[in-house]
């Protein structure tokens, strides 16, 4: 029996060595080849977590309120400046010309129509002439300071009488108030460049644009929109240096 037994071994051995030796080839490729994928359970214990992804950041960008009238004469040409004394959220320091570029961002706000120039109807969308509490509000322009002055005096006021639409019992009434410790008597005059966008951005109304405030923020920036100068270059700088002066 021994001898039977050495021969099974020898002819085992034998083969299995003749069997590798054929399959070379596969066994090589078997050890080179990358490694099978790990279980997703597996890759999870050994990869690190995620990056969190951050929200999309929605700027803040200043804009100014005013009278929907009076923001359609500014969008449209018809007026350049801004004359404001401050809204009664704005403390004892009142308006503050704190932005050099701005939405106008129209409301009704305390608008008084017995107030301004019968001249400003012309200049009136049928949006403006009847506004409707809880509408969208339409950004349409936005305004570029080219120059900020306080006017102490009412004789400087008053020589401005033809190039805006408000009346002068309204200027008079924000030029003498001055109920707040601190106020002065007095004016803010802001010359302006307006332009108008193609594509107005439409805002839903908001808690945080109420109140008696001039400078609110909106959600929204002019970077991307197509926008042209509502007063041409060559008829502005006349305008701008006739106030000026």
């Amino acid at each position: 029996q021994m001898p039977l037994y050495w021969f099974a071994l020898v002819i085992t051995v034998l083969s299995g060595a003749i069997y590798f030796w054929k399959n070379a080839a596969i066994v090589n490729e078997s050890l080179e080849a990358e490694p099978l994928p790990k279980t997703s359970a597996a890759a999870a214990l050994e990869s690190p977590a995620p990056e969190p992804v951050s929200p999309p950041v929605t700027p803040a960008t200043p804009a100014f309120k005013e009278w929907e009238a009076i923001v359609e004469a500014l969008g449209q040409g018809a007026q350049i400046v801004i004359l404001r004394k401050g809204g009664i959220a704005e403390g004892k320091s009142g308006f503050q010309a704190k932005h050099p570029k701005f939405w106008l961002f129209p409301t009704g706000y305390h608008q008084q129509w017995e107030k301004t120039k019968p001249e400003l109807r012309r200049y009136l969308t049928p949006s403006a002439a009847s506004p409707e509490k809880g509408k969208e509000i339409a950004l349409h322009y936005f305004a570029e300071v080219t120059d900020a002055i306080y006017l102490s005096s009412w004789e400087q006021v008053a020589r401005l009488d033809d190039v805006h639409f408000w009346t002068e019992e309204i200027l008079r009434e924000r030029f003498d108030y001055k109920e707040r410790p601190g106020m002065e008597a007095g004016l803010h005059l802001l010359i302006v460049r307006v332009s108008r966008i193609n594509l107005p951005h439409k805002l839903a109304p908001s808690p945080e644009y109420e109140g008696c405030k001039s400078w609110i923020e909106v959600p929204v920036d002019w970077e991307h929109d197509i926008a042209a100068h509502v007063v041409r270059t060559e008829e502005f700088a006349p305008r701008r240096r006739r106030i000026l002066a």
